[in-house]
């Protein structure tokens, strides 16, 4: 009965480090992907995706270990992972709690950034504009390109848009910061959930009672190897 509550234990950890490898996988998947949009690195926000894809490496890394530890009932292993997980948990629960109490400020970082570009970069407000389909920041005569006259983006026969960039970038940014929080979310309770049985069968493996039914299951398959080949069973 221990050996059976043990070894259903320990699939489990084996199963949620597995998922959590691919999890961390497909975070840094998801990061790499909000880094090539135009509105997250636009809006100086870059640190997000650039902290889950630290956080997604090494998670995958550390899954090996507790897959290690699971596998091969090792102590010192599981008990290393547990410690690496914990410390993974708490910091990206901070940061996660950070981000989200600061999203608000995505529009003092937007407006910051535009200006910047309109002073020093215009092509950038150029190719903003070509991409989203847009004219100016907040309307179509907001800091908008060519700088010629307010209006000139607006009355451009290459442009010509009627409606501001600052939704489209907002927008697009906010369904970004969504999908990175919710991913990070999910990768903690997965991580949640492999700690949880890990922790298990690191109280469980090296008990006695474990030993015990460890000791009588090698004796088990030693008397049927001897039976086997035909050789008595020791008394």
């Amino acid at each position: 009965m221990v050996a059976y509550r043990v070894e259903t234990v320990r699939v489990l950890a084996i199963f949620f480090n597995v998922l959590l490898c691919l999890s961390g996988l497909g975070m840094i998947g998801l990061a790499v992907y909000a880094l090539a949009a135009t509105h997250i690195t636009f809006s100086g926000r870059t640190w997000i995706p650039v902290f889950m894809m630290v956080m997604g490496t090494l998670v995958f890394l550390i899954s090996f270990l507790g897959c290690y530890g699971a596998l091969l009932e090792k102590r010192y292993a599981l008990m290393a992972y547990a410690g690496m997980v914990t410390f993974l948990v708490a910091i990206q629960l901070a940061v996660a709690l950070y981000a989200v109490m600061h999203q608000l400020t995505v529009e003092i970082g937007l407006d910051a950034a535009w200006q910047n570009a309109y002073d020093r970069h215009p092509k950038l407000i150029r190719d903003i504009q070509d991409e989203y389909g847009c004219c100016g920041f907040k309307s179509p005569t907001d800091r908008a390109f060519p700088k010629s006259s307010p209006d000139a983006c607006l009355k451009s026969d290459l442009f010509g848009h009627h409606r501001s960039c600052f939704t489209m970038l907002q927008a697009g940014y906010q369904t970004e910061f969504r999908a990175i929080i919710v991913g990070e979310f999910i990768l903690i309770a997965i991580q949640a959930a492999s700690l949880l049985f890990t922790t298990m069968l690191y109280k469980q493996v090296g008990t006695p009672e474990h030993r015990a039914a460890t000791d009588g299951e090698r004796q088990a398959l030693l008397e049927d190897e001897r039976v086997a080949r035909g050789l008595p069973i020791e008394g």
